[in-house]
């Protein structure tokens, strides 16, 4: 938990920056205005993610959006990316190392996610297991497909 800079979506001048507290919690990555006090300040989230649905990426110095040094972006399941810097390389580790745990905790922990997508106008499950790998199947037959880069490709957004 701590507070960062959000870089605003639209900005292109370095001063666009506002104060964001980030918490990892659990499962989920959260974004607050302030910082939680209460439990009910845990359901007033400005917004919201389940890690194992997003990516954390440390930014390179060739990646840098402007001046400041210490940058990562959290890309969501929609595809939406978010900016964030601190001041100081050690809270950069220490976000990098939080994310990883989180992640592997988590996946840990549920070992196996289905997602419905379309493939080729059909309604589709994906399935992840992380001890079996991934299987394609049809949603209304249960009938599984190989898996194929086609099937991976062609699957659209989950739901």
């Amino acid at each position: 938990m701590g507070w960062v800079d959000e870089k605003e979506q639209d900005s292109v001048q370095d001063r666009m920056y506002s104060p964001k507290f980030l918490a990892l919690r659990g499962s989920s990555l959260f974004k607050f205005t302030a910082p939680p006090v209460t439990t009910w300040d845990w359901t007033r989230a400005e917004k919201s993610f389940t890690v194992y649905e997003i990516m954390c990426k440390i930014l390179k110095d060739s990646d840098l959006l402007d001046k400041r040094r210490h940058c990562f972006s959290v890309q969501t399941e929609s595809g939406e990316d978010m900016f964030f810097s601190v001041e100081l390389e050690c809270e950069l580790l220490i976000w990098e190392k939080a994310f990883q745990m989180a992640t592997f905790l988590e996946v840990e922990r549920i070992q196996c996610k289905t997602y419905a997508c379309i493939m080729e106008s059909h309604l589709m499950g994906l399935t992840i297991d992380f001890s079996m790998g991934f299987v394609c199947f049809d949603a209304a037959s249960k009938l599984s497909r190989p898996f194929t880069q086609s099937c991976s490709a062609k699957a659209s957004k989950h739901f």
